[in-house]
């Protein structure tokens, strides 16, 4: 569908040591040991910033609070493209807490 999709500054691992050095754990979460994976689903819109920002799947509200909170500091993304021109894309992002070893 798009000739080149959005990405983050740096692609797919530079948006993994962003998200790890911006994220916290909320507190209640870490303490109740609850952990999982939030699926965030956001818009990348032609400029490259984020918008319509929601949250597909998580395991627990706090994580999906912060999770949105993370994906809208976010510097803006390349946006997606077909052709030469830029368009607005949906773009997944699973985000994963976890209390295990860092």
């Amino acid at each position: 569908m798009f000739d080149e999709n959005a990405s983050f500054p740096g692609g797919d691992e530079a948006c993994t040591k962003w998200i790890a050095s911006n994220i916290g754990y909320p507190k209640y979460c870490s303490d109740k040991g609850i952990e999982g994976r939030v699926i965030v689903s956001f818009v990348v819109d032609r400029d490259g910033s984020i918008d319509n920002i929601e949250v597909i799947r998580s395991p627990h509200e706090l994580l999906s609070a912060e999770a949105i909170r993370v994906v809208s500091s976010m510097p803006k993304w390349k946006p997606a493209r077909i052709g030469t021109k830029s368009v607005r894309s949906r773009f997944n992002l699973p985000i994963m807490f976890s209390l295990g070893e860092r």
